[in-house]
């Protein structure tokens, strides 16, 4: 996942609060079903809270169900998705990366790119390396109209930059080559 920050370089403090009895069992619940600590799932809560739900927010974004966003798709026509897709991944993601980080980079607009697939819904990111070159591969169940917007959003958002990556689209899958 791209951060703002190294894990290496992220200070912690010592904190206690008071939360309601079931939201603690909720929480140890949680914890145990991904198989960590209380503590790693409370900060990766605060975490998503404060850098990205709290943010987004503030800057508009709306959550919508996928089956919402998915009548929406089968609904519009394919020029439409395509155009939706260029359109926010070239004016949003350009003002939302540059308010949150203050900056137009590959680092930000990656993380960019991972908040609006992981946080938004819309799919799930994965980074992998190959050959020293970041490959993107961004899955989703919506379809090849899904694939045809996110495609669109992820070409504007790095020509922003002057990037213009390798984009192979499948059913239910966008890669971008970098």
């Amino acid at each position: 996942m791209p951060t703002g920050m190294p894990d290496h370089q992220r200070k912690t403090v010592t904190a206690t609060f008071r939360v309601s009895e079931h939201v603690y069992v909720g929480l140890r619940e949680e914890a145990e079903k991904q198989d960590t600590s209380l503590n790693t799932l409370v900060n990766q809560l605060l975490d998503v809270h404060i850098n990205e739900e709290v943010y987004l927010s503030r800057v508009g974004y709306l959550r919508v169900t996928k089956p919402t966003f998915r009548r929406i798709l089968e609904g519009s026509t394919e020029e439409a998705i395509a155009q939706a897709g260029r359109s926010s991944g070239c004016e949003n993601g350009k003002s939302i990366t540059l308010a949150r980080s203050g900056a137009l980079t590959l680092e930000t607009i990656l993380q960019s790119l991972y908040m609006f697939a992981e946080f938004g819904g819309f799919a799930h990111y994965s980074e992998i390396d190959v050959q020293g070159r970041p490959v993107i591969v961004l899955m989703h169940d919506f379809g090849q109209k899904g694939s045809l917007f996110i495609s669109n959003f992820a070409k504007a958002a790095f020509e922003t930059i002057d990037r213009r990556p390798k984009i192979t689209m499948g059913e239910r899958s966008v890669v971008v080559e970098l």
